[in-house]
């Protein structure tokens, strides 16, 4: 297993990086050896497992398998565009009805300034009446008189 440093010398970049790894594989494979009974027993228990898993799955099952994903995934992309529609829909409701309820309080706000102005005219009609009335009366007790 030891070689002489002389002869790692002799050998190229790729020769000394293989050897490495043939070396540390089995390095890897003694001290697997190497674990506890229990060790083994359980790394042995889950790589039967991962093949139990595994064994009965073909190409075609895996393809059947991504294919009713894919279903799966175009119908709910599908729910979600409706959703999104129905939601855009409502939205334009709401800026509708937004719309008509400004244009609403306009004409409330135009109302209530014909009102203001309405009530200023009758208030200055009555004080002009009451000052005729003053002056009518004035000029009839000064024919009078």
């Amino acid at each position: 297993m030891a070689q002489a440093p002389g002869v790692l010398a002799k050998k190229t970049k790729g020769e000394i990086l293989e050897a490495y790894e043939d070396l540390r594989r089995r390095v890897e494979t003694e001290q697997k050896e190497q674990l506890p009974l229990s060790v083994r027993q359980a790394e042995r228990k889950e790589e039967s497992v991962v093949l139990e898993k595994t064994g009965s799955l073909t190409p075609a099952m895996l393809q059947a398998d991504i294919a009713a994903l894919k279903r799966k995934l175009t119908a709910s992309l599908e729910e979600s565009e409706a959703v999104l529609m129905d939601e855009s829909k409502t939205l334009a409701d709401i800026r509708a009805a937004i719309a008509i309820e400004r244009k609403h309080l306009e004409e409330v706000r135009q109302i209530q300034l014909a009102d203001d102005a309405i009530q200023t005219l009758v208030a200055e009609y009555e004080q002009k009446q009451q000052e005729l009335a003053a002056q009518i009366s004035k000029r009839r007790s000064d024919w009078q008189t």
